[in-house]
Order: C-alpha cells, then structure tokens, then sequence
C-alpha cells in the first residue's frame, strides 16, 4: 500500500484492482480492508477506495462499506474521507448501510456531524439520498436533527443540512417547521 501516497501510485492501485484475478486478487482485497480507514483519509488513496467502492464485486463492496461505517464519524469529519463515506452511498449503492449506522449515532455524534465543515455535505447528501427510498428512517434522523436544531447554537454549515431536514418534515406535516 505504499503506492497509496501518491497520484500515480493510487492511479497503479485502480489498475491492480482492475486486472487483479484469483489469489492476487484476494490478497490486494485483504489488504484494502485491512488498510481502509487509512487508506480513505488519505489525499490520494481516497479516490482507490472510491473506485473499489464503485467497481468491486458486491462482496467486496459489502465488506469495505461495513468496514468504513465502524468509522462513519470520523471519516465523515475529515477532508478526503468525507468522499468516501458518500461513496459508501452514491457509488456502492449501499445507502442502506450508511442510513443505519447515522441512525444508531448518538445526538453529540450528529451535533459534530452537522456542524462540521466537510461531515455536513455528508449528511444533507445522504438524507438527500434516502429520502424516498428510507422514508421512515429518514424522517425519524430530520426529526431528531430539528430537536437537536432547537436545543443548541448551530455554526454556519449546519445550514445545508436544515434545508434538507425542513423538506423532510414539510413532506410529513401540512404546515412544515419553522427552523428561519
């Protein structure tokens, strides 16, 4: 995974991932899974994991997204692995992973996740995403994210997000939330 720390070595990594077969194969899955976390905060990196995330087989897909969820907050918080969380949605097609792990966050966690300048992209996308596919855990995140909204001071990237949570809940009530 040396070749990860640099544009042509993640470029050689996409093409390994591309060409790999059988034992070989198996062996450069192990070692993405083994190294994902890592290998998604990185500034190269990230975009071999995206890629493994929208070419792989649905095993290796399934495997890496539960992978990169055991680490959902802090890879939503930081600047590259904010790309490969919404991979984990837009590109993997498991959306229904990434849904259940925000749902199981605890309100600090979502706080952080919705103040934060690269996490925010991450949830409104996501919300975005879900919202006619997973009404219900959707609705029941935006409700929670409102009640959070209306108990604490929210910084300016909180904004993207409360557009979306207002949508959400406007969509289930005749009169909508008032959060302006």
């Amino acid at each position: 995974m040396a070749y990860s720390k640099s544009p042509a070595g993640s470029k050689c990594l996409v093409e390994c991932f591309n060409n790999a077969r059988g034992d070989e194969f198996g062996k450069l899955r192990a070692a993405l899974l083994d190294k994902a976390i890592d290998l998604a905060r990185g500034e190269y990196s990230n975009y071999f994991v995206q890629h493994a995330l929208e070419h792989g087989d649905a095993q290796t897909r399934q495997q890496l997204v539960q992978r990169l969820m055991g680490q959902a907050v802090g890879l939503s918080l930081h600047r590259s692995g904010s790309y490969v969380v919404e991979a984990c949605f837009n590109k993997a097609g498991l959306l229904n992973l990434v849904v259940a792990q925000f749902m199981h966050m605890d309100d600090a966690q979502l706080v952080e996740l919705v103040q934060g300048r690269s996490s925010n992209y991450v949830v409104h996308r996501m919300l975005e995403a879900a919202k006619d596919r997973y009404p219900k855990e959707t609705l029941g995140l935006a409700r929670r994210i409102y009640r959070l909204h209306g108990n604490g001071v929210w910084q300016v990237y909180a904004e993207k997000v409360m557009r979306v949570v207002g949508k959400i809940l406007a969509r289930h009530s005749h009169h909508g939330p008032s959060y302006r």
